[in-house]
């Protein structure tokens, strides 16, 4: 009995081993032991019980340190605990009594573990420190000038244990993307592959059929006996399982993320590799790409983690078996800090553990991707079909989807630009919230997230009580401070400290100049954006992000428009002349297009700006023609900004004395020719409209990659 209280208590620890076959007592049954019945199994058994004890006194001595550092933190430093305010000092306190539990074995090393994440969260994020096996050993945590060495549990792993935890990990990645799964529509993409030409005499023909067409200076790639050929991949699951290592590509709200996440869901329902979705945001300035990939496994669930730290720990045993598909979510939204250091890091990772058998999946815009990751198979996701743009809002809408099915149809130039907007799903689902409320549309992109915030805005009114509200347009223009400064310091979908955000969030706003500034407090203001889902915070508020890059882009535009043009050049200004781009060497057997000239990370929230000014408001464009005349096309088109026949004529030239000028960058010149496709090339003469229908396309008896012959649908074009 007193051992069995003893042991109940965790007064101490308990061994169990197996000498010979016998009834075990009940409180030993589901407790590990060291099997020693044989005698062959003599020396494995002795070890593996010293090497316990060894680990326990060794753990045990570390947490006593721990303890030594918490107790002396004041003696060390009286006034640092004054200024780490009451909040932090009671941490600390609770760390204190945490440690004494754990010493006196109160509660178990693995429960100490599960605790120590939770320490690490609310004393301050460090390094983890990891031993010569890459098992985590301790976080390091700085108070001021204090350092803090959080020691983690050793961690044994038992196969049969580790499936219990992967069990677990698959069911709570289904269950966090279940709600989702049902509506979501498959994607398309497309790659490219390069064929040998060998003996076969058609793809010989077919490659010098295309460099017949090519000047010399843009089929530097093509090698000879080699043909590069675009292939369709019906879903992008195709693209994960035929190629080992993906970088999927896509304009804003192209469905990157949901893509990403339906892929976790799909494996995790399934036996072999476990699927790891993590987003790249967390992939913080000096940060190892063990630590990110621990912390974003093993955080906790609170944090919008995995709370799956017993597999976290066993990463380095996970990544040797190949057992892992790991989907790195939004490079572009890496912080700017040191951002070329860890994305060679990140290729570096890819390139050891691929061999090894793992897969990977990263997302990334596609205008901001500089073949940082080049060598991995570029796919790039492609907008959504007629059809299935039908489907997906008859499944949002199965009363009424034929109204709005009617008002995208409808010809004109307007409604074919809202049609072209319908083909990217997220703009899609801001379409049908807006005519689920209004019965119409908006005019352009801009027009549509200012009505769709203001639905959001609406929706939380009518649960927040009256004297907690604030008016859409204070929350907006206090927002779009926020949206502004965080991406001019820290980027796009970055994870800020709330303090940050609110730091430079304004304390009252001017909305209207005829009238006196409105109180607009910061907590206030992000307490509203956080049930409006316009932001999102961690579990325990102490960092948020924007919900869609889109949203800050959105907001960061409100307050773009307040800044004169001249105070915006130099984040418009771009690296045009080929002496001032940065060299690029295309690796050997990439045959992916050149990349796209370096973006300044302002393109987005620029086209977004010029939609949302008045008709005949030139002062944006105007300024755009001169330093970044590409971004100027792009807002014409894009936006679209309504200028004056006269502006709109200015970019034309503009755009033809970029393309014609040999000392632009080749890149920029080719951006510049892709843009004046859609605004219309003068020197092609007058464009007449193509009716909708289908079309034959291919040949039955032509080369391999015009084969078959088969009909086509395409809109309405000139």
């Amino acid at each position: 009995m007193a051992l069995h209280k003893g042991i109940a208590g965790r007064k101490f620890k308990v061994i169990p081993i197996l000498k010979e076959n016998c009834k075990i007592p009940g409180f030993l049954r589901d407790r590990k032991y060291v099997d020693m019945r044989l005698a062959a199994d003599y020396p494995a058994g002795l070890e593996k019980i010293v090497r316990k004890i060894r680990v326990s006194l060794e753990f045990k001595d570390s947490l006593q340190r721990f303890q030594d550092d918490l107790q002396g933190l004041e003696a060390h430093d009286p006034k640092l605990t004054r200024e780490l305010g009451t909040e932090k000092v009671g941490d600390i306190e609770r760390a204190i009594s945490m440690v004494q539990r754990a010493i006196s074995g109160e509660i178990s090393e693995r429960e100490w573990t599960q605790a120590a994440e939770q320490l690490r969260t609310s004393l301050g994020k460090g390094d983890v420190t990891f031993d010569q096996h890459n098992q985590r050993v301790k976080h390091q945590i700085n108070i001021g000038t204090v350092t803090l060495n959080l020691p983690i549990a050793p961690t044994e792993f038992d196969p049969e244990e580790l499936i219990e935890f992967e069990t677990a990990f698959r069911q709570r990645i289904r269950k966090r993307f279940s709600e989702d799964a049902p509506y979501y529509i498959e994607l398309s993409g497309e790659t490219t592959e390069v064929n040998s030409g060998g003996d076969g005499s058609q793809a010989l023909r077919s490659a010098r059929r295309r460099r017949q067409r090519l000047g010399a200076e843009y089929r530097e790639w093509i090698q000879e006996g080699r043909d590069v050929v675009r292939v369709k991949l019906n879903t992008l699951r195709e693209a994960v399982d035929k190629y080992p290592c993906v970088i999927l590509l896509g304009d804003p709200g192209c469905g990157k993320t949901t893509a990403l996440q339906q892929m976790a869901y799909e494996v995790a329902g399934e036996d072999g590799r476990l699927p790891v979705p993590l987003r790249l945001s967390e992939f913080a300035p000096k940060m190892s790409m063990e630590d990110f990939i621990v912390n974003g496994w093993g955080g906790a669930l609170t944090g919008g983690h995995w709370n799956a730290f017993e597999l976290a720990d066993n990463l380095a045993g996970y990544l040797a078996s190949g057992k892992l598909i790991l989907l790195f979510d939004a490079l572009n939204e890496m912080p700017h800090e040191g951002y070329g250091e860890r994305a060679c890091a990140l290729r570096n990772f890819i390139n050891t553990w691929s061999s090894r058998g793992n897969r990977f999946l990263v997302t990334c815009r596609v205008l901001d991707y500089g073949e940082e990751l080049s060598g991995l198979q570029r796919v790039e996701i492609q907008p959504l079909s007629r059809e299935q743009i039908e489907d997906f809002v008859k499944r949002e809408l199965p009363e009424t989807w034929d109204d709005l099915w009617q008002e995208l149809s409808k010809e004109g130039e307007s409604r074919r630009s809202l049609l072209r907007l319908a083909r990217n799903p997220y703009m899609l689902t801001v379409m049908i919230d807006v005519f689920e409320e209004d019965g119409k549309l908006g005019r352009n992109r801009a027009e549509l997230m200012r009505r769709f915030t203001e639905i959001l805005i609406g929706r939380a009114r009518e649960t927040c009580p009256p004297e907690a509200f604030l008016d859409a347009d204070v929350q907006r223009d206090a927002l779009a401070v926020m949206a502004y400064e965080i991406q001019d310091r820290a980027g796009f979908g970055t994870l800020v400290k709330t303090a940050q955000a609110k730091g430079v969030m304004p304390e009252q706003v001017q909305t209207d100049p005829n009238w006196p500034p409105i109180p607009s407090p910061p907590d206030q203001v992000l307490d509203l954006a956080a049930s409006a889902h316009i932001i999102e915070m961690t579990g325990d508020k102490s960092s948020l992000r924007f919900y869609h890059q889109l949203l800050q882009e959105y907001y960061a535009a409100w307050e773009m428009l307040k800044r004169g043009p001249d105070r915006l050049e130099k984040k418009w200004r771009w690296p045009c002349l080929e002496k001032d781009m940065p060299q690029w060497i295309r690796p050997e057997n990439n045959y992916d297009p050149l990349p796209p000239p370096p973006p300044t990370n302002w393109e987005e929230t620029t086209i977004m700006a010029a939609g949302l000014m008045p008709q005949n408001d030139d002062k944006l464009v105007q300024a755009l023609i001169e330093v970044n005349p590409v971004l100027a096309g792009r807002c014409l088109h894009e936006g679209p900004a309504e200028v004056a026949p006269e502006v709109r004529r200015s970019v034309v030239e503009r755009l033809l004395a970029t393309i014609g000028n040999p000392e632009v960058a080749l890149r920029v010149r080719i951006a510049a020719g892709d843009v004046l496709g859609y605004l219309g090339d003068p020197r092609i003469g007058e464009l007449v409209p193509v009716p909708s229908g289908k079309f034959w396309i291919g040949d039955d008896e032509g080369d391999e990659d015009e084969k078959p012959r088969h009909r086509l649908y395409l809109s309405e074009y000139q």
